[in-house]
């Protein structure tokens, strides 16, 4: 059963586990199946199945804005949403879902005004700074005080089982260079020209930077890749994979719903 991440009355907040099976159109020819799986967490979760919206993830910083024009799509109807990493509403029953298989998923809750967000956060995005980008769109449409909001860094790779070559390191030094400087974010790795970044280290500093209080961010929520049992994961499956063994490849879903 999916994993609960943002604990409060007024919202619904999970992000789904292997049991909960596949959320990813791109990882199953047959669309009906995932449906079907996006049909089932809905009954798991007595949400209203019809209600979901999705996007079309290109690991951006853009940033979608749901109304209830927008129910149904990118999974019942076309997808409104393209080259989009993170989606925001204030309208409950709405339920936003990214989809991850390693890339941080990261979820914001504004209790004043009644607002969430989900996030998608792979080394792209949180090189953009997706989750900065986010809480300035709810500042903007939402009139979000960054401090009262309260924010969860979901399961996603850890830095031991994120290894990066010179292509991913070379940037974040040159962006982040105190952070780059410190072992919390990168460390060299066993193999010359090999590091290990700390994704979820990144997103914390970037929620932090754009006025989150560091004790109202969730950050304890485990590795994908570590947790076979319990996650699907790009990094991990797909070597599987590739050594010829009979894997999953798949993804989970990071949802966040006001109730009505």
């Amino acid at each position: 059963m999916s994993r609960e991440i943002i604990k409060d009355n007024r919202i619904i907040s999970h992000f789904t586990q292997r049991v909960d099976k596949n959320f990813s159109f791109t990882r199953d020819p047959d669309k009906s199946r995932v449906i079907t799986n996006f049909v089932n967490l809905a009954d798991k979760l007595n949400l209203n199945p019809e209600n979901y919206v999705c996007a079309r993830q290109t690991h951006g910083i853009e940033v979608g804005v749901v109304t209830k024009e927008h129910v149904g799509t990118g999974v019942y109807k076309d997808t409104y949403f393209t080259n989009t990493d993170a989606l925001i509403t204030n309208i409950p029953g709405i339920t936003l879902l990214t989809v991850h298989a390693d890339c941080i998923p990261v979820q914001l809750f504004d209790p004043a005004n009644l607002a969430v967000a989900t996030i998608h956060s792979g080394w792209k995005g949180t090189f953009g700074e997706i989750a900065f980008e986010t809480v300035e769109a709810m500042k903007k449409h939402y009139n979000t005080d960054p401090s009262k909001l309260i924010a969860a860094i979901g399961p996603g790779i850890c830095q031991q089982c994120f290894e990066i070559s010179e292509d991913v390191y070379v940037p974040f030094c040159e962006k982040f260079p105190e952070l780059s400087a410190d072992s919390e974010y990168i460390y060299p790795g066993k193999i010359p020209g090999k590091w290990h970044l700390n994704l979820k280290a990144f997103v914390f500093n970037s929620l932090v930077k754009a006025g989150v209080l560091p004790e109202n961010i969730d950050n304890t929520l485990p590795c994908t890749c570590c947790c076979e049992e319990e996650f699907f994961s790009h990094r991990r499956d797909s070597k599987k994979a590739q050594a010829g063994e009979n894997v999953t490849i798949a993804a989970m879903g990071s949802l966040i719903c006001i109730k009505e």
